[in-house]
């Protein structure tokens, strides 16, 4: 698993390359009112997600592996559950830093760890 390299900044856009040289955008924004993150992801404009709420889950793009090359991990590590990142963020006071600090890890899965 690739780890993808967030900063603090509320909303973020990444271009991301896969193993076999494709590239997609992959985009996170904190919305603090709401105290959750949602994102949005395209590739090639085949599968375009917008302002889905983002949770724990071993692939997040596991719905479109039939289409996908490859997979989005949202872990913590404080989490064992797959839960939503609100609920949790509820009891344990989720901020943008959880991005960089190491609690909150997002990561890019190859074909083979599917």
């Amino acid at each position: 698993m690739l780890k993808l390299n967030f900063t603090n900044n509320a909303k973020q856009r990444q271009v991301i390359t896969t193993e076999d040289g494709e590239a997609f955008t992959f985009e996170v924004e904190y919305r603090p009112i709401q105290q959750c993150f949602i994102y949005n992801f395209n590739y090639k404009n085949k599968v375009v997600i917008n302002g889905k709420r983002l949770c724990f889950n071993d692939n997040i793009l596991s719905a479109y592996q039939n289409i996908l090359p490859f997979g989005i991990r949202v872990v913590a590590s404080d989490v064992n559950d797959f839960v939503e990142i609100w609920n949790w963020s509820n009891q344990n006071g989720l901020i943008t830093s959880d991005l960089t600090n190491g609690r909150v890890l997002i990561g890019l899965l190859k074909s083979s760890e599917l």
